[in-house]
């Protein structure tokens, strides 16, 4: 049976400084970080019915921050530096 969105909800938020410093160890920057963190709770609430239970949430959350962060950390790269 698929985690409920409450469920998903309470574990992002219990976990919110675990997962955002995993995220900034990911990207190397702290804002970024965040920006990571804020899309995988919206796909965790999006891609509620393919998350099993909570354990599997766990595991979920941590490889879509790693997936998620690498993406940004590209993209990132990719935007002109502007200068001040």
């Amino acid at each position: 049976m698929p985690v409920q969105n409450d469920v998903s909800v309470r574990v992002l938020m219990k976990q919110r400084a675990g997962l955002i410093g995993y995220a900034w160890l990911v990207v190397g920057d702290p804002d970024l970080a965040e920006d990571v963190f804020q899309e995988v709770s919206v796909a965790v609430i999006r891609k509620a019915d393919e998350i099993k239970d909570a354990e599997h949430l766990n595991g979920w959350l941590y490889e879509a921050i790693r997936l998620q962060g690498l993406k940004a950390r590209r993209d990132k790269g990719r935007r002109a530096q502007l200068l001040s």
